[in-house]
This record gives C-alpha cells, sequence and structure tokens, in this order.
C-alpha cells in the first residue's frame, strides 16, 4: 500500500501530513512498526514507524536526530503523536524530513499504535 492511500483510511484520516505531499506520494508501506529511542536496527526498509517522541519530543534537536535515523533506516514514513511527549513538531525538523524526503505526520495522542 501506499502511503497517500493509508492516509486515506479511517483510521488515519485525523492526521496532518506536515511535509510536502509530492514525497508521500511515491512511498510504499511494507508494515507498521512503533519504536522509541534508540533507533538502531529496529527498523527496516519500508515501515510507517509511529511514535511518541519520548525522551526526543521535547528537544527540537534530539527530535531531528531521531528523524535522520527513521530516515537512514529506510522508513517509509514517520508518524508522531502530539502530546505529553511531542508537544509539536518545530518547523526545523519539518525542513530536516523534507531533506530527506520522509514523510512526516502529526498523529492526534488519541489514536491507538495497536
Amino acid at each position: 500500500m501506499n502511503l497517500k492511500n493509508a492516509l486515506q483510511l479511517p483510521v488515519l484520516k485525523i492526521s496532518r501530513l506536515l511535509t510536502d505531499q509530492e514525497i508521500a506520494e511515491r512511498k510504499q508501506i511494507s508494515s507498521v512498526s512503533v519504536i522509541e529511542v534508540p533507533v538502531g536496527k529496529f527498523i527496516r526498509p519500508g515501515e510507517f514507524v509511529l511514535s511518541t517522541g519520548m525522551n526526543v519530543g521535547q528537544n527540537r534537536a534530539l527530535l531531528a536526530r531521531f528523524v535522520k535515523e527513521i530516515a537512514e533506516a529506510g522508513a517509509s514514513a514517520l508518524g508522531v503523536a502530539i502530546g505529553p511527549y511531542t508537544k509539536r513538531v518545530p518547523k526545523q525538523v519539518i525542513r530536516v524530513a523534507n531533506r530527506l524526503k520522509l514523510p512526516l505526520i502529526e498523529l492526534p495522542w488519541e489514536l491507538r499504535f495497536s
């Protein structure tokens, strides 16, 4: 399934794509995973990664590095739940995701990851 179609699913309609639309249109999803830090070798290429941003979400530099590690692992997208750990995604982090061609998606805290 491609990311553009996934974002049209009822469960993801409440999400918001933060990065450029054309990046999302080309991404294929092979699986979904939930991860915090460290990223290490826990992500396979093509995964749609979900995260609360725990331990990185309140620090722009750490969140940007997290985005970079997710992109370098070959993930197809990163969804970040906006809530107690990540209050918002700074524009600097969105620019990093755009530069790395990693779709970055804002998810409401209430969205279950199961």
